[in-house]
C-alpha cells in the first residue's frame, strides 16, 4: 500500500471514527438515567449549577453548566448501605478541604441518602465533566457512552467504570447503584483501589471546608421528609474518618 493510500485509509477510520462518536453523543440525548447525589448536589440549587450555570453561596467561581439545561424531570430520595467519606485535602472552590466520595463496597456500610435526579445520558457526562474541573462536553475517551452503560447494568450494583486512569481528577469512576423505576442509577466517586488510602491517611484527606460543609447541610435539611439531623448526619461521617476534627 502506497503512502497516499495509506493515508486515505486512515483519513476514512478517522471520520468513521468521529460519525460514531457524535452518533453516539447524540443517542445519549434520548437516554435517561437518575443521577444519585450524596454530598454537595443534594441541595437542588447546587446541582442546578450544574444544568444551567452560576453558583451558590460559598462557591468562589460560576459553573458552566451543561449543553442541554433542561431541568431534571423527576427527583426521588433514597437511602442505600454504602458510605460517605472525604478524599484529597487540596484548594477547591469552596475552600480548603476534602471532597466527598462515596465507597460502594465498604467493609462497614453506613446508611446514606442519595437524592435522585432524572436527566439524560448526556446530561450526566456533563455533570461528570464539571465536577472534575473540565468545560462540557467530555473528550470522547472520559465520556460513559452508552454501549458502557449497557455494559454497567449487565453488572450488580457497586460495579464501576474509570472513565480517567491516575490523576489528578477528583471523581475518575461512575458507579452504577441499580435500577430504580426501570432507569439506571449512576454516580461517580474515586478509584476503589484508593478508598483504603485515604481512609488510613495515606493519601491526604481532609474534613470538608466550611463553605462546603455548610451546603452539604443544606441538601439534607432541604429533604425534610427523611427526618435526619443534617449536623449530626455529617458529623458521624467526618468523626468516623477523623475522630474528633468534627465541625460545629
Amino acid at each position: 500500500m502506497s503512502v497516499d493510500e495509506r493515508m486515505s485509509v486512515e483519513e476514512d477510520e478517522r471520520f468513521l471514527s468521529l460519525e460514531a462518536e457524535l452518533a453516539d453523543d447524540h443517542a445519549q440525548k434520548d437516554v435517561f438515567i437518575w443521577y444519585a447525589s450524596y454530598g454537595s448536589n443534594l441541595l437542588e440549587a447546587r446541582f442546578n449549577c450544574y444544568l444551567f450555570g452560576g453558583r451558590v453561596h460559598g462557591m468562589s467561581r460560576d459553573a458552566p453548566g451543561a449543553r442541554n439545561s433542561t431541568p431534571a424531570t423527576e427527583s426521588a430520595v433514597l437511602r442505600v448501605p454504602y458510605r460517605v467519606f472525604f478524599a484529597h485535602a487540596r484548594k477547591s472552590i469552596w475552600g480548603f478541604g476534602g471532597a466527598a466520595m462515596l465507597d460502594v463496597s465498604p467493609k462497614d456500610p453506613h446508611e446514606v441518602l442519595i437524592r435522585l435526579y432524572k436527566v439524560t445520558l448526556q446530561q450526566f457526562n456533563d455533570v461528570v465533566a464539571q465536577e472534575n474541573g473540565l468545560p462540557p462536553p467530555l473528550p470522547v475517551r472520559h465520556r460513559l457512552k452508552c454501549e458502557d452503560l449497557v455494559r454497567l447494568r449487565r453488572q450488580k450494583p457497586g460495579s464501576l467504570s474509570v472513565q480517567f486512569e491516575e490523576g489528578w481528577n477528583y471523581y475518575p469512576a461512575v458507579a452504577y447503584l441499580g435500577d430504580h423505576n426501570g432507569a439506571p442509577i449512576l454516580t461517580f466517586t474515586c478509584h476503589p483501589e484508593d478508598v483504603p488510602g485515604f481512609l488510613s491517611g495515606e493519601l491526604p484527606a481532609a474534613p470538608p471546608a466550611e463553605n462546603y460543609l455548610n451546603v452539604l447541610r443544606r441538601g439534607v435539611q432541604e429533604l425534610d421528609e427523611v427526618g435526619i439531623d443534617p449536623i449530626e448526619y455529617w458529623n458521624d461521617f467526618i468523626k468516623g474518618q477523623f475522630g474528633e476534627q468534627t465541625l460545629n
